[in-house]
Order: C-alpha cells, then sequence, then structure tokens
C-alpha cells in the first residue's frame, strides 16, 4: 500500500512539475486559464493529501514495528521461563525416580527382615 501511494505520490508530484511549468510557459505568453489554476489547485491538494496518507501509513508502520519487538521480547522470556520449568521438572522426575528406588530397597530390606524375624520366632 505505501508503495503504491508513494508510486501515485510520484506520479502527481510529476502532474504537478509539468503543470507548473506550463503555468509558466504561459504567464510569460501572458495566456493563463482560471481552468489550469484550478487544476494546479487540485493537483496540489492530491499531493498534500497523498503525503499526509504515507505519514499516517508509516506511523502505523512504526507502531506495529514497536509492536512486533515487545512480542519478540515477551516470547523470549517465555522460552526462557519454558527452559527452566523443563529442567526443574526433569530434575524433579530423576529425584522421584530414585525416591521409588530407594522405597523398593528398603521395602525389600524390611520384607528379608521380618522373615529373618519370623524364622527366628519359630526356632524359639
Amino acid at each position: 500500500i505505501i508503495h503504491k501511494l508513494k508510486g501515485d505520490n510520484d506520479a502527481l508530484t510529476h502532474a504537478l512539475t509539468q503543470k507548473i511549468e506550463e503555468e509558466q510557459v504561459q504567464r510569460s505568453n501572458s495566456n493563463f486559464y482560471p481552468e489550469e489554476s484550478k487544476m494546479v489547485a487540485q493537483l496540489k491538494e492530491k499531493v498534500v493529501l497523498l503525503r499526509d496518507k504515507v505519514r499516517a501509513l508509516e506511523s502505523v508502520r512504526a507502531d506495529q514495528l514497536s509492536d512486533v519487538d515487545a512480542l519478540q521480547s515477551t516470547q523470549d522470556r517465555m522460552e526462557k521461563v519454558n527452559q527452566d520449568l523443563w529442567k526443574k521438572q526433569q530434575a524433579y522426575q530423576a529425584q522421584i525416580r530414585k525416591l521409588i528406588e530407594e522405597k523398593a530397597d528398603l521395602q525389600a530390606e524390611f520384607d528379608r527382615f521380618k522373615a529373618e524375624d519370623d524364622k527366628c520366632r519359630k526356632v524359639a
């Protein structure tokens, strides 16, 4: 859109320049017509409007770029938090596996002591 507006602006600027040159030639020949002065005024008005549109679009684009930068920054922070949480989860899972193994070992040892205790009670 911006490129199209800039192209239109260039075309209108060129047309305006030509009209101004024609106007100057006609003034020198004393053959200046009010129609042409209206046309030049209209072209000037269109050029001003196109410039305003281009400025507005550039402003919107700058705001959007600012928003994109802010979102990128937020995404980077979220990715770091996600990595940290993933590492913590892996550490907790390793700790849980270790505790489960330890519990199983303690249960087996308890069962062995209980079996020995039961043997001793039967013998006595």
